[in-house]
């Protein structure tokens, strides 16, 4: 392949994240193919990183701030594609503790980011970070 797309590193992450353990939902599945689309990632890319996915290395951001950039620009995708009746808080918490949340925090990140994604309050990365930051004051 001689042109990869703009997001096909960090996409690899995010499907290694998911299919690593083998236990991946029917959910889970069908929100990495949505997500990849609206990453825009091609069908060949796909495919050919569900056959090597494993064999990308997954580098977690360092500051707390970056890690809920990230955060936030999974979960927009997430609701932009209206996924309201799928379980997607397992997956969530497993994305987060990968990109560098504890185990313990991530619960309640992920409860309180959709919270505020279900809210009909005008929500910018901003808004978002300083939510989070903030639900424990």
């Amino acid at each position: 392949m001689s042109e990869t797309s703009k997001y096909f590193a960090a996409f690899a992450s995010i499907m290694k994240i998911t299919l690593r353990e083998g236990n991946s939902s029917i959910d889970e599945k069908r929100i990495l193919q949505e997500f990849g689309k609206k990453l825009g990632i091609s069908s060949s890319e796909y495919f050919e990183l569900l056959d090597s996915y494993d064999s990308f290395d997954i580098t977690p951001v360092t500051t707390r701030n970056e890690r809920l950039k990230a955060f936030y620009q999974i979960i927009n995708v997430i609701f932009t594609n209206d996924y309201q009746n799928t379980n997607k808080n397992e997956w969530l918490e497993r994305i987060g503790v990968a990109i560098g949340f504890s185990s313990i925090n991530i619960k309640y990140i992920v409860l309180k980011s959709l919270d505020l994604f279900k809210s009909n309050e005008p929500l910018t990365e901003s808004i978002y970070i300083d939510e989070i930051n903030n639900m424990n004051k």
